[in-house]
């Protein structure tokens, strides 16, 4: 099986019943504080108030002029949110909470290094299958998953 053949069953896969999806590559941050909440909610394109402890979102952060400088995934982890991106957009939204977080009960924490294990369940259902795996099969099944895709590519 080529690459594009594997790319598009593993594309089917998703859209069609679920699967996991390895986000180890992203990077994170964890922003604690009282105003965290607030704070993110008026600097992302999504809902953040809303959002209950265990529950994530989808967003993007723009400029004021509204071009997109990255997308991320928020989580609240109850007692802080992780933000969750590509590393190319990881600096810009860094700055972007640095830079305007003053007077807010907002602090930032880098994650990336900390959090090298991310997955995220996607499609239609959930199978039992995976649901019942335990964290140390994932992982295992994720690196050897990473390894094949790099020997293919060489």
């Amino acid at each position: 099986m080529n690459t594009l053949e594997s790319l598009a069953s593993e594309y089917r896969a998703l859209t069609e019943g679920c699967g996991l999806v390895d986000r180890a590559g992203r990077g994170r941050l964890a922003l604690t504080g009282e105003d965290r909440r607030t704070f993110l909610h008026g600097q992302i394109t999504n809902d953040i108030e809303g959002l209950e402890p265990g529950h994530g979102r989808y967003a993007a952060l723009l400029t004021h002029k509204g071009k997109m400088l990255t997308d991320l995934r928020v989580l609240d982890l109850g007692d802080s949110l992780l933000l969750s991106c590509e590393r190319a957009g990881l600096q810009e939204l860094f700055n972007m909470i640095r830079r305007y977080k003053l007077g807010s009960d907002v602090e930032v924490h880098k994650r990336t290094l900390e959090m090298d294990e991310l997955f995220t369940f996607v499609g239609a259902t959930k199978s039992p299958r995976i649901s019942s795996r335990s964290s140390r099969e994932v992982r295992a099944e994720s690196s050897r998953a990473r390894s094949a895709r790099s020997a293919r590519r060489k």
